[in-house]
């Protein structure tokens, strides 16, 4: 995977903390892939309770490649809280095959900045 160091994201979302159960967040990723091809990536949200800082019961939802233009491929997504009290979240790019028996098998994963 000598083309994963050259993959950059950004994200573009809500900054609260508090959300309503069933309330939609929606967030947007901006990732630079280098040489990869969106078919390349998996790009989700990674959602759950504010336990101090450490994120508990997290979910994850698939973000979906929306416009590119020659450098960026913009990834959008919701998220619905299944918890009440502050929540966190992130956005992170996996490497994806097809073949892959799971989407953590290379042990590789890029945190939206």
């Amino acid at each position: 995977m000598q083309l994963w160091p050259r993959v950059e994201a950004a994200a573009i979302g809500p900054n609260e903390s508090q959300f309503t159960i069933g309330e939609s967040a929606a967030v947007t990723a901006q990732v630079a892939l280098g040489k990869l091809t969106p078919k390349d990536v998996l790009v989700e949200i990674v959602h759950g309770e504010d336990r101090g800082g450490a994120m508990a019961h997290p979910l994850d939802v698939v973000m979906q490649p929306t416009v590119a233009d020659k450098q960026i491929q913009v990834y959008e997504g919701n998220f619905q809280p299944q918890h009440t009290g502050a929540q966190i979240y992130g956005e992170r790019v996996l490497p994806y095959h097809p073949d892959m028996l799971n989407k953590h098998e290379l042990g590789l994963a890029l945190w939206a900045r």
